[in-house]
């Protein structure tokens, strides 16, 4: 399986089903903090128990930082935990409170604070948990959930304090639906999370305290997302998460959105000098992070980008896409058989304003059609290096200043190559193989071995329009069609294409040998 077939077929996740069990509030409140220990975390917390009601109060989480760095706290509101009678468990939490995170650090000597204090409103909200202690399935509803960033200090050397600019972040959140399991085998834990959203909103402000402001104010209509989370029971090395990778630690989530708008305002003493929106009909982003590496995929359709600079813009603009895609994968432990990675990078249907052509083509001379790109790479490599090993990473650059390159090219493959423009089109495909034992042929790089080839449509009569308005000098353009003519072969009326062929150090264009340098 590729990486990009694993990220694809990997992009939900279903909820595992829990037979019905009778439950304690002390299972629960293991469930929920046991696969903290494995990352590092310390629980601490105050039970008190009143019948068939557990209180846990005074709950602190800290994470010790790597190095002797200083160490991350976060306080949590206390919790209510009440046994009902049919083997499940109702989990309450204050329908107001605060959580905090403190960031002691101590680096080199030199001492410092970062205390971030969060809000936190609840509506309607219900939690309960059901299933066997093995595998705990919490079904999560809430009506309304505010999120409010209060309070940001930032000490230094436990006495001066820094006042950071004025800002404001605000989160609102409808109908908020979790479903989550947490299964431990003994081995691993396995947390799965099924998640639905109605509308959402978002704004986040920023004063300078020079006179600039900038505000930005997001909404979402709704939202689905699944994850998978595996965590072996191991400790997790930070420093090296390549060992947890290889004992089975891995990420998977997958996100949907419909009805996106972003709008950003800058204002300088109170006149408006950027004015930038941003929506998108529908939106899909998938990320994978395991022992066969990290792949992210990201698309949205029907985008629409908005602009007013005064600094950059005379007039207001507005871009469209009907589809923006793009995807990335590489791996991340090191082996000594090849690995996958992959490339995909597509932008359908794009339009730009009229102004915006006017002002390089104001006789409309050019084409004014939708552009559009769509690149798809697949390639293999023999990668040497476990990428997460932070510790390494010194040597790693070392070697690589050296001339060592630590991951070798194998193969390379053009799944699809296509463009189109201002009336002209190209498309092409090709699949190449390395031999990295030879890196002479090609000075520095493994002599490849394949054949690309591409198709052109149109080209010399952009040439010859990009001649008429100006932009591209008569002789020029007398020039690039000779070169063109050298490179490739005419197929019909304007109509061209060229074959490129590498084997066993011999490049040839279609069919004619080129010497190398």
């Amino acid at each position: 399986m590729t990486l990009r077939t694993a990220l694809l077929s990997g992009a939900a996740f279903a909820a595992l089903a829990s037979p019905a069990f009778a439950l304690t509030a002390d299972e629960v409140w293991q469930s929920q903090i046991g696969y903290l220990a494995s990352l590092g975390f310390t629980v601490e917390a105050t039970s008190t128990r009143d019948g068939s009601t557990t209180m846990m109060s005074d709950v602190r989480m800290v994470w010790p930082i790597p190095m002797g760095f200083g160490s991350v706290t976060i306080t949590t509101p206390d919790v209510s935990m009440l046994e009902n009678g049919d083997g499940t468990v109702a989990i309450t939490y204050p329908d107001k409170f605060r959580m905090q995170i403190i960031a002691d650090l101590n680096i080199d000597g030199e001492r410092g604070t970062a205390t971030v204090e969060i809000g936190v409103r609840l509506e309607d909200q219900s939690l309960t948990a059901s299933g066997t202690p093995a595998a705990v399935a919490y079904a999560s509803r809430t009506g309304l959930m505010d999120v409010v960033l209060d309070r940001l200090l930032l000490v230094e050397n436990g006495t001066e304090t820094i006042e950071p600019p004025p800002f404001n972040v605000i989160f609102n959140i409808r109908d908020l639906v979790t479903d989550t399991t947490i299964e431990s085998d003994g081995q691993q834990y396995v947390i799965t999370t099924d998640n639905t959203t109605g509308a959402s909103i978002f704004e986040i402000s920023f004063d300078d305290g020079w006179g600039a402001i900038s505000t930005t104010v997001g909404s979402v209509d709704s939202s689905i997302s699944s994850s998978q989370m595996i965590v072996p029971v191991a400790p997790v090395d930070w420093l090296n998460l390549s060992s947890a990778l290889r004992n089975g630690l891995s990420v998977g989530a997958t996100t949907e959105a419909t009805g996106s708008r972003q709008q950003t305002v800058t204002q300088i003493d109170g006149e408006v000098y950027s004015d930038q929106t941003q929506s998108v009909a529908s939106s899909l982003q998938t990320l994978v992070i395991n022992g066969e590496g990290f792949a992210v995929v990201g698309s949205a359709d029907n985008v629409v980008f908005g602009m007013m600079d005064q600094f950059m813009m005379p007039f207001p603009i507005e871009i469209t896409m009907e589809t923006a895609y793009g995807g990335f994968g590489f791996p991340l432990l090191a082996s000594a058989d090849p690995q996958a990675v992959f490339f995909d990078m597509a932008l359908i249907n794009l339009t730009v304003p009229d102004a915006l052509w006017s002002m390089a083509d104001p006789g409309n001379v050019l084409p004014r059609d939708p552009a559009s790109f769509d690149l798809g790479l697949d390639a293999t490599v023999i990668n040497r290096v476990d990428v997460l090993d932070i510790m390494a990473w010194e040597g790693v650059v070392n070697q690589i200043d050296q001339g060592d390159i630590p991951v070798d090219l194998v193969s390379l493959t053009i799944e699809y190559l296509s463009a189109s423009a201002i009336g002209a089109m190209l498309t092409g495909e090709g699949a190449f193989t390395f031999d990295n034992s030879d890196r002479t042929t090609f000075p520095g790089f493994p002599r490849p071995d394949g054949q690309a080839s591409a198709q052109m449509t149109g080209l010399y009569g952009v040439l010859d329009k990009l001649s008429q308005i100006g932009i591209l000098p008569m002789e020029v353009g007398m020039g690039a069609r000779a070169a063109i003519g050298m490179f490739a072969q005419a197929t019909g009326e304007d109509q061209l294409s060229t074959t490129l062929s590498i084997s066993n150090g011999t490049l040839t264009v279609n069919g004619m040998p080129i010497p190398l340098p």
